[in-house]
């Protein structure tokens, strides 16, 4: 590939992921209620999806001023559900490119990444900021799917696999502790990623905690396609 090929592919790919994230920011906008939130019914019920660019919806086609991610794929799944009569809003605060130390609960730091959106941390921002959203505050339901860009963050490699599991067990032991059902996926790992998933160690220490602590780990979910390249 000649370094013309090579530049036109890195700008085409800056090109869709900040255009994912201006939209996400417009979105998010649109969605906060402007005057006051609406008042909460039994039928009424909150889902926000936290993590990376996965979550996001980085490599997804991504519609002017319309969801991204998996926050845009279930409620078209929940729509064809005759069984499910609830209403179901899913909020999307995924950040590209952030890790699982940027989500940790004890953090003071910025993700590396797009940090000119973010007050004080992602997960202050997220749920404890009192300017935030209501509903993302108080959602009943967490879907976690962060750690693939740990490795850029990380101390040496044979430091990693622990340190990307304590902080997710943290992000979800804190979450628990308010009440909160936590669905964690496993961490994607690109191209391939079902079986390279499969030998790896940060994972290996997921689905062992898992067993140990189904109180914590309501689920884990693969919340990707198998042969996923993003």
């Amino acid at each position: 590939m000649s370094w013309f090929s090579e530049a036109l592919i890195s700008l085409l790919v800056s090109i869709r992921l900040y255009w994912l994230h201006l939209n996400q920011s417009i979105f998010r906008f649109l969605q906060k209620p402007l005057f006051f939130t609406p008042r909460k019914t039994e039928m009424d019920h909150s889902v926000v999806a936290i993590g990376d660019g996965f979550i996001e919806g980085f490599g997804d086609w991504v519609i002017l001023f319309g969801n991204a991610g998996i926050c845009e794929k279930i409620p078209k799944i929940l729509s064809q559900k005759r069984a499910v009569r609830q209403r179901w809003t899913f909020f999307n605060r995924g950040h590209y490119g952030s890790t699982s130390f940027d989500w940790n609960p004890q953090t003071t730091r910025k993700p590396n990444y797009f940090s000119f959106g973010v007050n004080k941390s992602l997960f202050y921002d997220t749920f404890d900021d009192p300017n935030a959203d209501r509903r993302v505050r108080e959602a009943e339901i967490v879907l976690l799917c962060v750690g693939s860009m740990d490795h850029l963050n990380a101390g040496a490699d044979g430091q990693l696999p622990s340190k990307t599991f304590e902080n997710i067990k943290e992000i979800v032991e804190e979450l628990t502790k308010r009440g909160k059902t936590v669905v964690v996926s496993m961490i994607p790992l690109g191209i391939n990623g079902q079986k390279r998933v499969a030998l790896d160690e940060r994972n290996k220490l997921l689905q062992k905690y898992h067993r140990k602590q189904s109180n914590s780990f309501k689920k884990c979910l693969n919340l990707w396609r198998p042969n996923a390249s993003q």
